[in-house]
């Protein structure tokens, strides 16, 4: 019993305060939001280029260089999602809300000011019109995962090889243009999308405690 009311105290209250943190406190689908999940959207090929240039480092950032001040060094790689550790070495800092690029082809998206190394061949994303932001650069960051199953360490990802590679993205609904652009490109859908699915993830979550506490419970009773 003592226990049980140690999981319902800790859970309900950690997991209360990250909600209101995050501002998914109300994790509930409105009307508007479940239609999201019923649309059918339309997909349309981009060239990457033609939606983003992409952006080196200009310092050969090592080991050594990794003070733990400074800005987050993005490197090649899935560990810790890429980012090498901190540094405080006078390099390019690269903007927030772009997405990274390594020689494997994994592709991650940075909220957040960062440097990258020169030598493991890794390059930004960014977007040559407007900005993305959190929502819309995990959902084209997603769109892009595919790369990693097509470049390895015999044949390198480079920002000269996928700027002719097609990406597809939802285009706004009535558009009916043989030649797309970016101004056809539907981000609301995108950034609905993507904040409906994190409503969804978040339910799971909350069902989820509440199922550790409801089966604690039998279990001390039986």
């Amino acid at each position: 019993e003592s226990y049980i009311h140690e999981l319902e105290e800790s859970y309900i209250h950690e997991l209360d305060a990250y909600l209101k943190e995050t501002g998914l406190d109300d994790y509930t689908l409105t009307d508007d939001e479940r239609e999201v999940l019923e649309r059918e959207p339309v997909f349309k090929g981009f060239e990457v280029g033609e939606l983003f240039d992409g952006v080196s480092g200009d310092t050969d950032i090592k080991k050594v260089h990794l003070d733990g001040d400074g800005y987050p060094v993005i490197t090649a790689g899935v560990d810790n999602l890429g980012v090498a550790g901190y540094s405080s070495v006078t390099a390019k800092i690269l903007p927030a809300n772009t997405l990274t690029v390594d020689m494997f082809g994994n592709c991650y998206f940075r909220p957040f000011e960062y440097k990258m190394v020169t030598h493991a061949r890794v390059f930004s994303l960014c977007l040559k019109d407007g900005q993305l932001t959190p929502e819309t650069g995990l959902f084209v960051c997603t769109m892009l995962k595919w790369l990693s199953t097509k470049y390895n360490y015999s044949n390198m990802c480079s920002y000269n090889k996928i700027k002719n590679e097609t990406i597809q993205l939802p285009v706004k609904s009535g558009t009916d243009n043989v030649n797309y652009t970016q101004d056809d490109i539907d981000w609301d859908y995108m950034a609905s999308y993507a904040r409906v699915t994190e409503k969804q993830v978040i339910a799971d979550v909350v069902d989820y405690k509440n199922e550790v506490i409801a089966t604690t419970k039998a279990l001390v009773k039986k």
